[in-house]
């Protein structure tokens, strides 16, 4: 029964999704025709992922902003203070220069709504589990992609919400974590563009998942 809910809310943010014209946003899949289709990706460098102990209580928690630990400039992937995710840590955020701790088992899931444990859809949400060894969405879980009746891509899962504890399948091996070279330093470097890549082609394809706002 919570499943045929879920699925519904899901078709509902689609649909109004697709009225807002959602862009380039954090969160959004690419479509083709899209400003960044068929541009260049080269691997990101990167530790992982991450978050930072906000309240000092030694253990991540709700009110802990998370990172992907990109090599040398990390990338917010929830707000925090104001500085909204989607967003390069850079000189003058609120949380430049503080300390991170990388997740020990941290994994990119989707949840097969629409496709199944074996095959993801291009329509199933997009998640980071803290911990891969709990087959479920648990709280303090982040989505990567908006979900209906939920929360936007960013946002935590929370006790209630609609999509916690909904079984998760694997993200699959072929997909990567992958930018675009914006300003062709050749390097990964500020302005450049993050993405979840997944097909094994050499440039931005549609479905691939923004984990940067692209103008």
């Amino acid at each position: 029964m919570k499943k045929i809910f879920f699925v519904v809310a899901l078709s509902f943010l689609m649909m109004l999704s697709a009225g807002m014209a959602l862009g380039q946003a954090y969160g959004t899949k690419v479509v083709a025709g899209n400003v960044d289709d068929g541009r260049f990706l080269n691997p990101l460098p990167m530790a992982g992922f991450a978050s930072f102990d906000v309240d000092a209580s030694a253990s991540y928690n709700q009110p802990d902003p998370v990172y992907l630990n990109a090599i040398p400039i990390a990338v917010r992937l929830t707000p925090f203070m104001g500085a909204l995710p989607g967003r390069q840590v850079v000189f003058g955020n609120p949380d430049f220069g503080m300390p991170s701790t990388l997740f020990a088992g941290a994994a990119i899931v989707y949840l097969p709504v629409y496709g199944n444990t074996a095959t993801y859809d291009p329509r199933d949400p997009i998640y980071l589990v803290a911990d891969v060894t709990v087959p479920t969405i648990q709280t303090n879980d982040v989505r990567l992609t908006p979900v209906a009746g939920a929360g936007p891509a960013g946002s935590k899962v929370f006790d209630f919400n609609v999509d916690h504890g909904v079984a998760w399948a694997l993200a699959p091996a072929t997909w990567t974590i992958q930018y675009v070279d914006t300003d062709q330093s050749f390097t990964y470097s500020i302005t450049d563009r993050i993405y979840l890549h997944m097909t094994p082609a050499t440039f931005v394809t549609p479905g691939d998942l923004r984990l940067t706002t692209v103008p």
